[in-house]
Formats: structure tokens, C-alpha cells, sequence
């Protein structure tokens, strides 16, 4: 990070800011990937660097959910989407509308899950967001008490996590 700001790279500085949140987050030192992530922040605010501002929002409130501060995380995811949609950034903007959904299934809200669930099920998945997807709504179901739904998704979530392991074998042998 000095040498960062030693150089003049503030436009990289958020980024480095914005990695280095994510290691302790990856860490479970939550106090220090807040702490790194609302300095990105204001670096990308500084900047008026929107993709800056709405990644660090983003993963800002990652660490949030991890805390259960569901409405803290809530307030930046939403803000979050909002830019990235601005952006144009669709496939981004649906990965948010999946940790909104995580928000509101922490918060019980059903209504509320259930209404993003909806929006993001008019479009077709992302293969990346599959499983997020398939999880919020096993999620939901277990929320709603509706085990029959909860195992059907239970079983679409399984056959992602097979076809997963299937890509990493495939991987594992080409190297």
C-alpha cells in the first residue's frame, strides 16, 4: 500500500485496499476486512470511480453478512445494485441480487426474499450463480416450510456441486 501511494498510484490503491479486505475476510478477521474495505471505499469515492464504489460496497457488505448485520449489508448491497445496473453491468448486479437475497432470507423477510428471487429467476442463471441461486431458494423453502420444494432445489443444488466437482476433476487431469 505504500508503495502504492509512494508511486502515485491512487487508482490501483483502492483495488489493493479492496484484496487485502478480502484476505482478512477469507481469514475470518472480520474487524480488519471492514476496516480495509471502508478505506477502498473512500478511495473509490474520492476517485468517483463507480465500478470502485460498487465493488467495495459489495464486498463491504459480504463482511457484513458474515456478521449477520443484515440491514447494514442490506443498505450497501442496494446501493451496490443500483450503481452496477447504472454501470450496465448486469451479470455483476445479479451477484449482488443474490447476497440481497441472503439479507432478507437472515431477516426472515420471506416476502421480500421471495420478490428478488423472482427477479432474478425472469432471467436465466449465470452457470457461475447457479449455485448461489439454487442455495437462496433451498433457503427460502426451509424458511417457508416447504420441504417439498426444499428438496427439489436440494437436488438441482447436489447436481450443480457434481458437475462442479466433475469441471475440478477435469481440471486436475488436463494439468
Amino acid at each position: 500500500l505504500k508503495l502504492k501511494i509512494e508511486l502515485g498510484q491512487q487508482d490501483k490503491l483502492s483495488n489493493s485496499l479492496n484484496n487485502l479486505s478480502r484476505a482478512y475476510n477469507y481469514l475470518h478477521q472480520l474487524d480488519k476486512a471492514i476496516y480495509y474495505q471502508e478505506e477502498a471505499l473512500k478511495v473509490g469515492k474520492a476517485q468517483k470511480n463507480k465500478v470502485q464504489i460498487a465493488n467495495s460496497l459489495n464486498s463491504l457488505a459480504e463482511v457484513y453478512l458474515k456478521t449477520r448485520e443484515y440491514n447494514k449489508a442490506l443498505t450497501l448491497l442496494t446501493e451496490s445494485y443500483d450503481l452496477r445496473l447504472q454501470l450496465g453491468a448486469k451479470s455483476t448486479a445479479t451477484k449482488t441480487a443474490h447476497h440481497i437475497i441472503k439479507a432478507y432470507l437472515g431477516l426472515a423477510e420471506k416476502a421480500k426474499a421471495k420478490e428478488w428471487l423472482d427477479r432474478v429467476s425472469m432471467s436465466k442463471p449465470d452457470s457461475s450463480l447457479l449455485r448461489a441461486h439454487y442455495d437462496n431458494w433451498v433457503q427460502y423453502y426451509i424458511l417457508d416450510k416447504n420441504y417439498d420444494s426444499t428438496a427439489h432445489y436440494s437436488k438441482l443444488l447436489e447436481g450443480v456441486r457434481n458437475k462442479e466437482i466433475e469441471l475440478e476433476t477435469v481440471r486436475a487431469v488436463r494439468e
